[in-house]
């Protein structure tokens, strides 16, 4: 018989316990998921469809989304399509981490209104998130000729603004 007030009695019973409530996370985790994974999905669809004005929810992204997203192309630096590369899979807080000759960029061309949008996805105002008081956090692309010439993005106190940033890059540069 065992004596429930002793030590190992308490240890064992806790070794239990914690055995049994990591069994129960790890296996709720596993089955969600499926459903986070289609929940990202939603809520990047209902991103991109925002900035052409379509207010949704993330349950009516993926119909809208289908029904006014065109095509979906993998962008390299010189403006040629990667078609080798799924551009809504394009993850770019690892593309801005690799050199720009091997970056790709999403670009969605987008059919509203007897009008043609493209929207390209870039992250160089997140750099900024949180240091541009009194401006909003903005990136900018420079692109001739179909290459992208310069990024920029607002830099912290708001001065220079991401458009001024991006042709100072230029300036750096010494393109024309």
């Amino acid at each position: 018989d065992m004596n429930k007030d002793s030590n190992f009695y308490t240890f064992l019973f806790s070794l239990l316990m914690v055995l049994v409530v990591a069994s129960s996370l790890a296996l709720t985790s596993e089955s969600l998921k499926e459903k986070q994974n289609e929940n990202v999905v939603k809520e990047k669809m209902q991103n991109i469809i925002s900035t052409i004005g379509i207010k949704a929810s993330r349950d009516e992204a993926q119909d809208l989304y289908k029904k006014y997203i065109k095509s979906e192309l993998s962008l390299l630096r010189d403006g040629t399509v990667d078609e080798n590369k799924n551009a809504f899979l394009i993850d770019l807080s690892t593309e801005i981490k690799k050199d720009i000759n091997q970056q790709r960029y999403p670009l969605f061309v987008a059919e509203m209104n007897e009008k043609k949008y493209f929207i390209i996805a870039e992250r160089m105002a997140f750099r900024a998130v949180g240091t541009t008081y009194p401006n909003p956090p903005v990136g900018a692309i420079i692109v001739k000729n179909d290459i992208i010439l310069s990024r920029g993005w607002t830099q912290p106190k708001g001065v220079p603004h991401a458009e001024i940033h991006a042709i100072n890059q230029i300036k750096n540069k010494n393109i024309r």
